[in-house]
């Protein structure tokens, strides 16, 4: 798409070209923080994942999570509002999947957006799960915030802007109220 840049020549507009990873940024794990995670042999055999579908909680190993059907699943906690909380959840309609999906964060908001903008979005579910993992300090429970299946792949995504990144949220960053070890 052309349009004019204001000297008078025709200028490219990136955003029929943008995906995803031009329009958030990525948060690289630091090599320290990886270390903290228990991922010797059969890790994925050891950590496992909750999710609802049906009205039921199932469980799994992390190893089979490829055969849940995203589609189906539900947030794992129950999107709430209320006057005077500090955070500002919502619902945000993404035409890329026809549907309304929850978000917690006006960060959360805007990811929304620029993932429906991207284009590839086939299905987002909004905290899909629970994970809990084994780390070097023992065992923590962490819901993800959104999960994206998309042209190109899945992704698994969690939002918060780079300066609201504490130590302690570096290896699976837990919730209060999910029975994590924080």
């Amino acid at each position: 798409m052309l349009v004019p840049d204001g000297s008078g020549q025709a200028a490219r507009v990136p955003s029929p070209s943008c995906g995803i990873t031009d329009l958030a940024g990525a948060y690289e794990v630091p090599e320290a923080a990886r270390r903290e995670l228990s991922c010797g042999a059969g890790w994925e055999n050891r950590w496992e994942a909750s999710w609802r579908r049906d009205g039921a909680v199932t469980a799994s190993r992390v190893s089979d999570l490829g055969q849940v059907l995203a589609g189906e699943c539900r947030p794992w906690p129950h999107f709430t509002w209320r006057t005077g909380q500090r955070h500002r959840p919502g619902l945000q309609f993404l035409v890329s999947t026809g549907r309304h999906h929850g978000f917690e964060s006006l960060e959360e908001q805007r990811f929304l957006l620029a993932l429906d903008f991207a284009g590839s979005v086939t299905g987002v579910v909004s905290q899909p799960f629970r994970l809990r993992a084994e780390t070097t300090a023992g065992w923590r429970e962490h819901v993800p915030d959104f999960l994206a299946v998309t042209s190109s792949g899945v992704l698994l995504v969690d939002v918060r802007p780079r300066e609201l990144i504490r130590d302690g949220d570096r290896v699976l960053p837990c919730r209060p109220g999910t029975g994590g070890s924080c």
